[in-house]
């Protein structure tokens, strides 16, 4: 008798905690549905925020530029902000910081000749640019926008 009422039990538990579940899926659907499109607008609006916080930034080529197969290596010192709102120049002191693109972020057709020591560029920053603690430091080329000459 008492194995009947236990298994009895066990059944019923079972039923109980299915039929739990399955309910809190559809429950979960709907909710869902509501998140996502708070969270698509949200997107939306990081993403007209993230076009308004881009830094453009200049400085003097300390040396000529890099150039190892499709990527560049910029050095510049005297950095200065053009439009700077996250005043990302001021961290960078006398040394300079090296900037790594790929050559088809500078506008343009590159050409390392056009680039040469004591020139003057301007560059783009995406907002939150990534930036090492070398020093100098090295900002990548996903931070990076676009670079031209002045």
């Amino acid at each position: 008798m008492k194995r009947k009422i236990w298994l009895f039990s066990v059944l019923v538990a079972a039923v109980v905690s299915l039929t739990a579940c399955g309910s809190g899926n559809t429950a979960q659907e709907g909710s869902s549905s509501e998140v996502s499109s708070v969270k698509d607008s949200s997107a939306a609006s990081s993403a007209s925020s993230e076009v308004e916080e881009q830094a453009v930034i200049k400085g003097v080529l300390k040396e000529d530029v890099t150039v190892d197969g499709e990527n560049v290596s910029f050095l510049i010192t005297e950095v200065e902000g053009v439009d700077d709102p996250q005043e990302i120049a001021k961290g960078i002191n006398e040394e300079g910081v090296i900037l790594n693109v790929a050559s088809k972020q500078v506008e343009g057709e590159f050409n390392a000749a056009d680039f040469s020591k004591g020139q003057v560029i301007e560059v783009t920053l995406a907002a939150n640019p990534i930036m090492t603690r070398s020093l100098p430091p090295q900002i990548p080329g996903a931070s990076i926008i676009s670079i031209k000459k002045q």
